[in-house]
């Protein structure tokens, strides 16, 4: 289908929700730099517990939330010690996923002035939910079909 791509909850998303996406950030961007945010970070835990963090300036928040930022798929397999852990018969990780911002949680950092931060989301090239995304297997989200409670979006904490 031209112009969709397969997206966020696993439906069928044409460009309007990365448009929506895009616009919600471009209204935060004002009140966040009025707050003295210069930079937003997004972030995941891996499979062995290590946070693995990207960031963008405040400007590029929008693109961030619209089209994510790449990460290598071969995080899945790094063990607690950064080691890698490659599955048997020499098959390696192949290929990019995008970590979106969640940016109905993202937070100003009081402790870290001029950052804000937001969980990230991951999804797999197409735009379909990442298999191994941590966030998307909890119960209760909403990615996973439950509901969560929101939060002030630019709560400080």
């Amino acid at each position: 289908m031209p112009g969709c791509t397969h997206g966020s909850e696993g439906k069928l998303v044409d460009l309007s929700d990365r448009e929506r996406r895009m616009t919600h950030a471009e209204g935060l961007v004002r009140e966040l730099a009025d707050r003295g945010v210069v930079a937003v970070a997004t972030s995941f835990v891996d499979n062995a517990g290590i946070s693995r963090v990207k960031s963008v300036p405040l400007d590029r928040l929008p693109a961030l939330a619209a089209w994510g930022v790449g990460f290598s798929t071969a995080f899945d397999y790094f063990r607690f010690d950064d080691w890698v852990a490659a599955p048997p018969g020499g098959q390696a990780p192949v290929g990019d996923q995008r970590i979106l911002p969640d940016l109905d949680r993202l937070v100003v950092l009081a402790a870290q002035p001029g950052w804000a931060w937001a969980p990230g989301e991951r999804y797999a090239q197409t735009g379909d939910p990442y298999p191994l995304d941590s966030r998307a297997r909890r119960p209760g989200d909403q990615r996973a079909g439950g509901h969560r409670d929101r939060v002030g979006r630019l709560e400080q904490r």
